[in-house]
């Protein structure tokens, strides 16, 4: 390739012949040749690599030559690499004075790929979230719209239902938000939420009543005999809705101690439940199982994509563990559930011979897993990974609204496909923004510093890159949150709340560092001067964060050090800190110093 027909002298003298292989064993070293350049046939024998290139000067202009191994890398990705290296040379000598960082790597070649994968972003849908139910107690009033583990609706049953609620409360007739929240909560996190989205109703059950009566104006614990003695529905509920307007807010892990909100639209959401259920082929047969804690936003999904679909919405049993969801599965002949790998990895598909369609998410899914399920699924079914070929890590195409990768620190930057940035989300599926102040950033939606090119973008804070089949690979985090069990942590979020035990006065005090090891544990780590101390320190955080934070986030070990471990730049050593916890969890050291 070529980087023009005149370059300058001095553009020349700043690159010398050069051969650049990835190799993973050198047998012996290269001898160079009599200019100078490296005896590449020499080199290559000696080497074996996956990929060798080799750029020479002649003529005034620089040549890249590559050469790869085609059982190691696609012939895509050598091109695209090519590519890659041509807009890099271009760039530094067109801005010789330009750091790095600052650079824009993504060539014209892969900025088409990029159009290619991105070009099917979804239409909004411009309709009422309960419309969607709305319409099936019409068409279809007698079908069953809940199968719950103590009563039944059809959805003409449910439609009256919500409809005598709807219309018995003054505000409720505008068109209400909600917000989902679990009453064993510790009660200052749920006077924290429910102040901030200034909640004046609360609908609960009997039991909870008393827990939630300091926080609102108004308590209302809902029975089936107290909503049959409301009056008959007389008018259409919400007249004054527009599918601009927030339908519900969602709490997740917050970095500064506190949880954030994200508000949702009803033409957000009802554009994500439309494309959810077209990709997923849910309708009026399906049977959908709804597992998850209401507090969570994939509880929400489950039933709302469900009762849109016109299909039935199976409760679980308030008790929830692995014998009850199989018991659950079969009684309530589910056929379509959301799991984690966590919890499907318990289940033998032998046991639960309704369930047709099982969807995995909220974490990793390994291999093994994949392979059990893809043995037990009979002729005419299979397992789908949102995009083909290898299913380790892909997270597959966009179901809804388009994925780019940019820069980690530069957003302004699209990445090479294959190259490592960050996920950025762009859709009419994306919700509004941040609720208040505690988390709002400034800027137009998530993104401070969005793209001149793309304004409604949602960081994800994942580290993936795009494949040349046009699938993203999830390669982690760019930050510090966790998941466990399939529930968003914020690493930081506990940090603050225990720093203040530490130290409530705000000194500079040592840190405390979360890692998560397995999936289903978050362990602290404390540095300490002495075994006594650290006792009553340790003490003190488990009292704090039991009162303040969802049963999901506390710590289940604190592991004592004499010092966190540091990087080069002064920073806690997270990949240390939890290769510690790998080692002392795999040699039982854990349970010992845990029970001391």
């Amino acid at each position: 390739m070529s980087l023009g027909d005149h370059p300058s002298n001095e553009a020349s003298e700043r690159f010398l012949p050069t051969t650049i292989c990835y190799a993973e064993e050198i047998s012996a070293m290269a001898r160079g040749s009599s200019n100078g350049n490296l005896n590449t046939e020499v080199y290559m024998s000696h080497i074996h690599p996956k990929l060798f290139l080799d750029i020479s000067q002649a003529n005034g202009e620089l040549h890249a030559k590559n050469t790869f191994s085609v059982n190691e890398i696609s012939k895509e990705l050598a091109l695209g690499m090519l590519h890659t290296f041509n807009k890099a040379i271009a760039a530094v000598v067109s801005s010789p004075f330009q750091s790095l960082g600052m650079l824009d790597l993504c060539s014209e070649h892969d900025r088409q790929l990029l159009q290619k994968y991105t070009e099917s972003v979804s239409e909004s849908y411009e309709v009422l979230l309960h419309a969607l139910a709305l319409q099936h107690a019409h068409l279809t009033p007698d079908a069953p719209a809940i199968h719950s583990w103590d009563d039944n609706l059809t959805y003409a049953q449910r439609d009256d239902a919500t409809s005598r609620l709807g219309q018995s409360w003054p505000g409720w007739a505008a068109g209400a938000a909600y917000i989902s929240v679990d009453a064993t909560d510790p009660p200052m996190y749920l006077e924290n939420v429910i102040r901030r989205v200034n909640a004046r109703i609360i609908l609960t059950s009997e039991a909870y009543r008393s827990r939630y009566a300091s926080f609102v104006p108004s308590v209302i614990a809902v029975t089936p005999d107290m909503v049959r003695a409301l009056p008959v529905s007389t008018g259409i509920i919400c007249p004054w809705v527009k599918p601009s307007d927030v339908c519900l807010v969602l709490f997740t892990s917050g970095s500064t101690g506190e949880p954030k909100g994200i508000i949702q639209e009803h033409r957000a959401y009802a554009t994500a439940v439309r494309d959810y259920n077209k990709l997923l082929g849910l309708g009026r047969h399906s049977r959908v199982l709804q597992f998850d804690d209401y507090a969570f936003d994939i509880s929400n999904n489950d039933y709302l994509t469900t009762v849109a679909a016109g299909g039935c919405c199976c409760v679980h049993t308030p008790t929830k563990s692995v014998p009850t969801l199989v018991e659950n599965i079969n009684t309530l002949q589910v056929d379509t559930t959301f799991l984690t790998p966590t919890i499907a990895a318990q289940i033998s598909p032998q046991d639960v011979p309704t369930l047709e369609l099982l969807c995995l998410g909220g974490e990793p899914v390994p291999n093994e897993l994949l392979i059990r399920l893809v043995a037990a699924c009979e002729t005419g079914e299979s397992v789908w990974d949102g995009g083909g070929g290898h299913l380790n890590a892909i997270v597959g195409r966009a179901g809804s609204g388009a994925i780019w990768i940019t820069s980690p620190e530069s957003p302004e930057f699209l990445m090479p496909v294959g190259a490592v940035g960050e996920i950025l989300i762009e859709g009419p599926h994306l919700a509004r923004g941040y609720l208040d102040s505690v988390c709002q950033k400034p800027g137009v939606g998530f993104l401070p510093n969005a793209p001149t090119w793309l304004k409604d973008l949602h960081p994800s804070g994942d580290l993936g890159r795009y494949t040349h089949a046009g699938t993203v690979e999830h390669l982690g985090r760019k930050d510090t949150l966790l998941k466990i069990n399939g529930y968003r942590v914020e690493a930081t979020e506990v940090e603050h709340i225990l720093r203040q035990v530490v130290n409530p006065q705000g000194r500079s005090h040592p840190r405390t560092i979360s890692t998560p090891l397995p999936l289903t544990t978050l362990w602290q780590f404390l540095p300490v001067t002495s075994q006594h101390s650290a006792h009553q320190v340790v003490q003190r955080m488990k009292a704090e964060v039991m009162a303040t934070l969802p049963v999901h986030k506390i710590p289940e070990y604190f592991i004592l050090l004499s010092q966190i471990p540091r990087t080069r730049s002064n920073e806690a050593d997270r990949r240390k800190l939890h290769h510690l916890a790998q080692e002392s969890y795999v040699s039982g050291a854990l349970s010992k110093i845990c029970n001391k």
